[in-house]
């Protein structure tokens, strides 16, 4: 690649890790707090590559902390609530999500990969801004 070419790939990120931890998440109330305590940080930065997956997990977060159950049931009706239920997917997403999760036995291992990535993109994203700050401050000189 020549020095002038741009990078232009899809960020990293792994979709079936991702559907894991939420599927996970949706079965156990312990899967839940791991991966809260996983994968919220004290910016509350997006972990999640999938938009409909980070807003998914933001509800199941607020359910969470508000003391609720976090199921399909309580994560759909507060999602058709804020009228987003259709965006993510509707139910038939969520309980997908479920169906594709055969256990939450391994969501510690998922919810490293999703940081991985998550961290991946951001240091990405970091040298893309610093690039560009040392071309525009070589084209101001």
């Amino acid at each position: 690649m020549s020095e002038n070419q741009t990078i232009d790939h899809l960020p990293p990120n792994d979709e079936k890790a991702e559907i894991q931890v939420l599927g996970g998440a949706l079965q156990e109330k312990e899967a839940i707090a791991i991966a809260i305590e996983m994968l919220i940080d004290a910016k509350r930065s997006k972990k999640f590559y999938k938009d409909s997956h980070q807003y998914i997990f933001d509800v199941m977060v607020d359910l969470y902390e508000c003391g609720d159950a976090v199921d399909v049931v309580t994560v759909g009706r507060r999602l058709f609530e804020n009228g987003k239920l259709d965006y993510v997917g509707g139910h038939y997403y969520l309980n997908d999500l479920v169906a594709r999760t055969p256990s939450a036995a391994s969501i510690s291992y998922y919810c490293q990969i999703v940081n991985e990535m998550a961290l991946l993109r951001d240091l990405i994203t970091t040298c893309r801004v610093t690039i560009m700050r040392c071309f525009d401050r070589h084209e101001r000189a």
